[in-house]
Parts: structure tokens; sequence; C-alpha cells
């Protein structure tokens, strides 16, 4: 195999093959085991983050398919305010007069409702017609909670009224919170939907 010249040759021979391997497997362990370790904690932080976000998600999903409402002992919930909450309608927000954009967003509102609100078919095969009240509050950041028929005309009306709000709060509409002293808080608002028969 190897030339019979001197023991010494053949022992730097293999010397010099296999200290490079060595070394050169060394290397590539320390970096296997460095890129290892970089990928665990690049994963871990991830891995945590999609843990944070998923838990945002779940908790803002509980709070928008609930009816459970917050406490309302433990807060304050306004019913006259500064400034009065403001439906999320299309192209409202651009005007920055509070007035206009308020006038906008109840235009946007009537049009919302009476485009999704159902007139109950024996409310129709009675005849009833009325108004009907349902109130909730607007949280300071925008979702609507504790959603209430305080006035019901009777045959299925109130509650006809009460699914259509129920219904802001499915398509994830965020209302413009109310504010008192220039901060964002709990207001109740009441809204009236008139049920009229032609």
């Amino acid at each position: 195999m190897f030339p019979s010249r001197s023991p010494y040759l053949r022992l730097s021979i293999l010397l010099g093959l296999f200290i490079p391997a060595f070394v050169g497997g060394l290397f590539l362990a320390f970096n296997t085991n460095d890129h290892q370790e970089h990928k665990h904690r690049h994963y871990a932080h991830d891995h945590h983050e999609a843990a944070k976000i998923k838990a945002l998600e779940e908790r803002l999903q509980a709070l928008s398919a609930t009816d459970a409402p917050p406490s309302t002992e433990s807060r304050k919930v306004h019913k006259v305010v500064d400034q009065m909450p403001i439906f999320p309608g299309r192209n409202c927000g651009d005007q920055n007069d509070y007035k206009k954009r308020k006038q906008c967003a109840d235009r946007a509102m009537l049009e919302y409702i009476y485009k999704n609100v159902r007139y109950p078919k024996r409310a129709r095969d009675r005849n009833v017609s009325g108004m009907a009240v349902v109130s909730f509050i607007v949280e300071p950041h925008g979702v609507i909670t504790n959603i209430e028929v305080v006035r019901d005309p009777g045959s299925g009306l109130g509650e006809a009224a009460a699914k259509t709000v129920r219904k802001m709060r499915k398509d994830n509409l965020r209302w413009e919170p109310g504010l008192h002293k220039g901060k964002p808080v709990a207001v109740r608002f009441n809204l009236p939907v008139k049920f009229t028969l032609e």
C-alpha cells in the first residue's frame, strides 16, 4: 500500500490525511450544532410568537362571538359623553369634522339596518308594526357587547332588530368609540328600529 521507505513517511502521510479530515469533521460538527441551535432558537421564537397571536385571536373571537357581557359593575358605562360612538360607515372616516362624520355614519347605519333586517312573517300575518329599541354597549376598542331588546312591539320584531345588531358584531364592524374627556370609554347606545307594513 505504501512504499517501503520510512515508517515516519507512512505516519506523516496518514497524519496528513487524518488531521484535515478530523478537523473538517469537527468544523462540520460544530457548524451543524450551531446551525441546529440557531434553527431551534428561531423555531422556539416563532412558536412563541404564534402562540401569543393565537391567544389574542381567541380572546378577540370570544369577545366578538359571545353575548356574555363583560361585567359592568367593575367599570363605568357612560350614557352621555362628549362624543358619542359612530357606526363604521364607508368613507365616513375621511371626514375630519365630527358632526359631518356622524351624519355620514348615521346614514350608513340606516342603510345597513334596512338592508339586513327581516320583517318577521308572524308580525306580517298579524299586521304588527312599531318601533323596537335595541340597547348595546360600544366598548372603548369599538366592539359592541351586551345586546338586549329594551322595547319590543311583539310578534318577533324586537328579536329581528337584535339579530341585525348581532350581525354587526358577526361582520366584525368596529365602531368609532365614544370619547369622554378625550379618552375612549364604554358607552351605552340605544338603537331604534322602526317596522312599518306597506
